[in-house]
C-alpha cells in the first residue's frame, strides 16, 4: 500500500511550499544508471555480471547497477525451482533490451539501449561527464517484522526542464540471493559460492514502490523541490524466492516522462530495525556427491554448507553436526558475518561404506552461543545412490540423442576397480553410437564416467540417455539407464558390480588362434568349438564392431577367415562369444 506522508497536493510540485533540506542545490554530474539484461542459463551473463561489477566498483564512475533477469535465458532453477524474473522486469527488459545476452540499456537513452557488455563502461563514462538537471538525495528504513518499506525522495532542479512535468520512479533490488547460474563458458569466482552449483544473485531487481512509471512531477523548472514520502510492503517472495527484508536496497530516478531518459538518480541502504529474532541462522543448500561407487565401497566425503543469518546481529559463531548414512560429529563455526549474508562452511569429510540409498545429514543450532527460536529451517538431508549390480560376460553400452556439440566435448570411460580405463569411447558422435565390453571372469566394480567438456551434459535440446545391456549368449537384457545423461553438467559418475557368466574351463578349452598377427588382409581365426552357436567379430578398441559377425557352423575345431583389408591400421580385438562363455584377443592390423 502507498501512502503521502506529507499534508501536500495529490501531484508532487509547488516549489514554494517546500524548503531544501538534504538534497544539493550545487549543479552535480549525473549518476548513471546501468539496466542489465541477463538470464541464469546464459553463458556469457556472468561475464556481463562481472563487468558491471567492476564499473560500479571503480570509484572514477557513479553508477547504479540493476541485475533484471528476462528472456529465453532466464529460465526455470534446476536447484530452487521458479525463477528470478519479476512482473515489473519484464515491462521494463521489453521496452529496453535486446535479444543477445546479456545487453544493457544505459540511462535509457536512446543511443545506450541493448548495449553489449563491452560497451557499458564507455556509456557509463559519458553519462557521468554530463551535468546532472536535478538532484536526488534518499533515506530509507525498513521494519522486518511488519516487511513495511518507508522511503524519502528529496529532488531539487538545478535546470529547467523542456518538458514541463517529469516522473519519480522508486524502485527495489536485493543482494544475497543464492541461486543456480549456468556458466561453462567464464567461472567469474567472486559469484560462485557453492563451487561451480550455486550462485550469489547481487542488485537483483525485484519491484517499483510507486509504479512501473512513477509519478509525476508537476513542476520541472528550476528551483523546484520537494520531499516525497512513499511507504510500501515488500512482497513475501516472486516465484520461490523468498524477498528478504534485510538484503533490500533503495533506488530512484527522475525519468522525462513515461519510458523517457533518466534524468538522474540516486540510491541507498535501509536502516534495519525491528528483527523477529535477535539470533537465528538457517541451512540454505549444501553441495552434493552425486558420484556413485558399488555396494560395500568405501567412501569420504565432505559437503560444502551454505549458512544464511537472519538475526537482527552479526553471526560469529554457531555449533553443527554432520553424518552419513546415521553418523554423527559435532564442530563448531566461528567468524563474523552481518544480517543478512550467506557464509560458506567447509563441513569436514566423514567416512561412509555405500549402500543403495545414502543418506546425508546437517543440522546447525546455538547462533553466538543463544538458542535459535526458528528451527524449521535449521536440518538439511539430501540422499545419493549406491550402484547397482548385474550378470554379465559380455554387454553393450547404447548412446542415444547426443547432441550436435558431441563430437567436440563429449565421451565416456569405463574404469575397473584399480581405476584402470578398460573401455574409452573416445568422441561421441551426434545421434546414436553403440560400444561393447567383454566382462572378465568373477566379480568386479566397474565406473561409468560421463564427461562433457562444455559442462551441460550430451543433450542440449535433446532427450539422450546411456543404457546398458547384458548381450551374452545373444541375450539383449537391459541392466541400467542412465537417463542424466542431458543434464549431468561436466561429469557424471555411475557403479555397476558385475558378476561375469564368463565360463573359465570352456575358454581352456577353445585353444584360441589368431594369425597372423599383424595381419594385413586378412585374419585367420582358429578354435576348437564345442557347440555350434560361437560367435565371431573384430572390435575396435572402443568395443565398436567393425566387421561382420561371424558363426561357425560345426563342432570341433574351426578356421574363420575374416576380410580386415578396409581396417585403418592400428590396434583391434578379436571377440569369441557363446551363451556360456566369452573371450577376446588384441590384434595388430598393418
Amino acid at each position: 500500500m502507498k501512502k503521502i506522508i506529507l499534508s501536500v497536493a495529490s501531484i508532487i510540485g509547488a516549489t514554494a511550499a517546500f524548503a531544501q533540506v538534504n538534497v544539493s542545490t550545487a549543479v552535480e554530474k549525473k549518476t548513471a544508471v546501468l539496466e542489465e539484461f541477463t538470464g541464469n542459463f546464459c553463458t556469457y551473463c556472468p561475464d556481463g555480471h562481472k563487468i558491471a561489477d567492476q564499473i560500479a566498483a571503480n570509484p572514477s564512475f557513479d553508477v547504479i547497477t540493476i541485475k533484471i533477469q528476462t528472456g529465453g535465458f532466464s529460465g526455470t532453477d534446476p536447484i530452487f525451482g521458479g525463477n528470478l524474473q519479476t512482473p515489473d522486469g519484464q515491462t521494463i527488459a521489453s521496452s529496453f533490451a535486446t535479444s543477445s545476452y546479456p545487453n544493457g540499456s544505459v540511462q535509457r537513452r536512446v543511443a545506450y539501449k541493448g548495449l553489449g557488455r563491452g560497451s557499458w563502461q564507455n556509456a557509463v563514462q559519458t553519462i557521468n561527464s554530463e551535468d546532472a538537471p536535478v538532484n536526488l538525495y534518499l533515506e530509507s528504513t525498513i521494519d522486518v517484522t511488519t516487511r513495511e518499506l518507508t522511503v524519502d525522495a528529496e529532488y531539487y532542479y538545478t535546470a529547467t526542464q523542456p518538458n514541463s512535468t517529469n516522473k519519480l520512479v522508486i524502485g527495489y533490488y536485493q543482494d544475497n540471493i543464492p541461486a543456480y547460474q549456468y556458466d561453462p563458458g567464464f567461472y567469474p569466482s567472486q559469484f560462485y559460492i557453492l563451487s561451480e552449483e550455486l550462485y550469489e544473485f547481487d542488485h537483483a531487481y525485484r519491484g517499483m514502490i510507486n509504479g512501473i512509471t512513477g509519478e509525476v512531477i508537476a513542476n520541472s523548472s528550476a528551483t523546484s523541490t520537494a520531499i516525497v514520502s512513499r511507504s510500501f510492503t515488500l512482497p513475501a517472495a516472486f516465484s520461490t524466492f523468498a524477498v528478504e527484508a534485510g538484503a533490500v536496497k533503495v533506488f530512484a530516478y527522475v525519468i522525462e516522462s513515461a519510458g523517457g531518459e533518466i534524468l538522474n538518480a540516486a540510491k541507498t541502504t535501509p536502516v534495519y530495525s525491528n528483527f523477529p529474532e535477535t539470533d537465528e541462522i538457517g541451512i540454505i543448500y549444501t553441495s552434493k556427491l552425486t558420484d556413485e561407487n558399488c555396494l560395500g565401497a568405501a567412501g569420504n566425503f565432505g559437503p560444502k554448507m551454505l549458512v544464511g543469518t537472519y538475526g537482527g546481529s552479526n553471526l560469529t559463531s554457531f555449533d553443527y553436526d554432520f553424518g552419513i548414512n546415521g553418523s554423527s560429529a559435532p564442530y563448531s563455526w566461528t567468524g563474523n558475518v552481518a544480517h543478512n549474508e550467506k557464509v560458506v562452511v567447509n563441513v569436514p569429510a566423514a567416512p561412509f561404506t555405500y549402500v543403495a540409498s545414502n543418506s546425508i545429514d546437517l543440522s546447525v543450532s546455538d547462533p553466538n552461543g543463544n538458542t535459535d527460536n526458528v528451527t524449521s529451517n535449521n536440518d538439511f538431508t539430501s540422499s545419493f545412490n549406491g550402484g547397482t549390480t548385474g550378470t554379465a560376460s559380455m554387454i553393450r553400452i547404447d548412446i542415444t540423442g547426443a547432441d550436435q556439440y558431441a563430437p567436440d566435448e563429449s565421451e565416456f570411460e569405463l574404469l575397473n576397480s584399480t581405476g584402470t580405463v578398460v573401455l574409452a569411447s573416445g568422441a561421441l558422435p551426434q545421434g546414436n553410437s553403440t560400444f561393447q565390453y567383454s566382462i572378465p571372469a568373477g566379480t568386479e566394480c566397474y565406473r561409468i564416467k560421463m564427461i562433457d567438456s562444455y559442462g551441460d551434459g550430451w543433450g542440449v535440446g535433446t532427450t539422450c540417455s546411456m543404457k546398458i545391456y547384458d548381450i551374452t549368449g545373444g541375450a539383449n537384457t537391459l541392466v541400467r539407464t542412465l537417463n542424466q545423461a542431458d543434464n549431468f553438467g561436466s561429469e557424471n559418475v555411475s557403479a555397476i558390480e558385475f558378476t561375469s557368466t564368463l565360463a573359465i574351463n570352456e575358454l581352456e578349452k577353445l585353444n584360441l588362434n589368431v594369425y597372423p598377427n599383424p595381419a594385413e588382409d586378412i585374419l585367420n581365426v582358429s578354435f576348437d568349438a564345442t557347440d555350434v552357436d560361437f560367435s565371431v567379430v573384430v572390435m575396435d578398441l572402443q568395443g565398436r564392431v567393425v566387421s561382420p559377425e561371424f558363426k561357425n557352423d560345426a563342432k570341433g575345431m574351426q578356421t574363420i577367415s575374416i576380410p580386415v583389408a578396409d581396417l585403418a591400421s592400428g590396434s583391434y580385438l578379436v571377440s569369441i562369444s557363446s551363451a556360456t562363455s566369452n573371450t577376446t584377443k588384441k590384434v595388430t592390423i598393418k
